[in-house]
């Protein structure tokens, strides 16, 4: 929820980012939906698949939608997200 200093905890224990929470949205998209760039920074490296889709799309959906080119151009450093994917919602 952008608290970066439970981030900081939660990076230093090697915490998983990738769970769903019970709204079907991981900690990515968590972050992206809620404009935590700095948190955003900060789990990147760690995020393993940044093109999961929730109900709201992948974070770079959720990103283009709140036209937030910060993020955008945080998402596109990671060399595996993907700019094609598809989200129908």
């Amino acid at each position: 929820m952008g608290n970066e200093r439970i981030i900081l905890l939660l990076l230093s224990e090697n915490a998983t980012f990738a769970t769903p929470s019970n709204n079907q949205m991981d900690c990515l998209t968590i972050a992206v939906y809620r404009k935590h760039n700095r948190v955003v920074n900060m789990i990147i490296s760690r995020i393993e698949n940044p093109n999961y889709v929730s109900r709201y799309g992948t974070a770079l959906h959720i990103a283009a939608q709140n036209d937030d080119v910060e993020i955008i151009k945080i998402l596109l450093q990671h060399p595996s997200v993907d700019i094609y994917a598809k989200f129908k919602g």
